[in-house]
């Protein structure tokens, strides 16, 4: 059964998240003080992990950023840091 489900994503240029194989990210965005990546997902499919990059605008892309799909663009601190979430793809 399809479903959408909310991710608090890591810290740092490069990370792993746990959801369900074949999961396809839709959103990333600031709720309260926690950045969240919402993905529509297959509840029962089993759990794969996904490989993701962030990169601050003007900021080289980490590595894996450089050539992964891009997902969505996120502010923090009022609008004064502005980053951009890349990847999605299995790890």
């Amino acid at each position: 059964m399809k479903v959408v489900y909310k991710y608090r994503i890591g810290n740092g240029e490069e990370f792993t998240l746990l959801a369900p194989k074949g999961a396809e990210f839709l959103s990333v965005q600031l709720q309260g003080q926690d950045v969240q990546l919402w993905a529509r997902v297959d509840a029962e499919a089993p759990k794969v992990l996904y490989k993701f990059g962030i990169a601050g605008t003007g900021n080289y892309l980490p590595p894996f950023a450089a050539s992964a799909p891009f997902i969505g663009t996120f502010q923090l601190a009022g609008g004064a840091l502005v980053f951009h979430l890349f990847g999605g793809t299995e790890a």
